[in-house]
C-alpha cells in the first residue's frame, strides 16, 4: 500500500525526470526510495500517519493539541462571503456545542472551519457537516479531522 493516491506533475520535463529516477531504482526498493520527498513522520505500515503535521486551523481553534474535531465547509462557485458568514450564524441554532468557528482564505478561496469542543461525539461532526451542506451558498462540507486519538464512531 502506498500513501500517495495519485500523481501530478508540472510538465513533461518533470515526468521525464521522475521516470529516469524510477528506472534507476533497484528491484526491491522501498516506497521511500521511489518517493524520496515522502514526509519523515509517515509510517508506511500505519495509514493513519499519512497526514500532514498537526496545526491549528485558525485563531478560533485550539492553539495546541489535543484539539477537538473539526468540519471544513467550502462556499459554492460564487464565493459569496456573506453566505459563509450567514452559515456560521446559522450553526448557533443547532443543539451542538461549538468551540470556535471562522472563515479562512488559505486554500485559494474563502471557506469555513467549525471546531467542536474536546469530547464531542463524532455524530456531531456528521450532523454539522450535513447541516452546512444544506445552507444557501455552501458548496460542500465534510469532517476535516476527528479528535486526536479517538476512534471514529465514538
Amino acid at each position: 500500500m502506498c500513501p500517495y493516491g495519485g500523481m501530478a506533475s508540472t510538465g513533461v520535463a518533470a515526468e521525464e525526470e521522475f521516470l529516469a529516477h524510477l528506472a534507476a531504482v533497484a528491484v526491491g526498493a522501498t516506497w521511500r526510495d521511489v518517493f524520496p520527498d515522502m514526509p519523515e513522520h509517515w509510517d508506511l505500515t500505519d495509514p493513519i500517519s499519512w497526514t500532514y503535521p498537526e496545526r491549528s486551523l485558525g485563531p478560533f481553534d485550539y492553539a495546541d493539541p489535543p484539539r477537538g474535531s473539526a468540519v471544513f465547509a467550502s462556499l459554492d462557485g460564487r464565493g459569496d462571503v456573506a453566505a459563509g458568514m450567514a452559515a456560521l450564524d446559522a450553526i448557533r441554532s443547532l443543539a451542538i456545542p461549538i468551540y470556535g468557528a471562522g472563515m479562512v482564505l488559505d486554500r485559494g478561496a474563502p471557506h469555513l472551519y467549525v471546531v467542536l469542543p474536546l469530547g464531542a461525539p463524532n455524530a456531531h461532526v456528521e450532523d454539522l457537516s450535513n447541516f452546512l451542506r444544506e445552507q444557501p451558498g455552501m458548496g460542500n462540507a465534510f469532517p476535516e479531522r476527528f479528535e486526536n486519538g479517538r476512534p471514529e464512531g465514538v
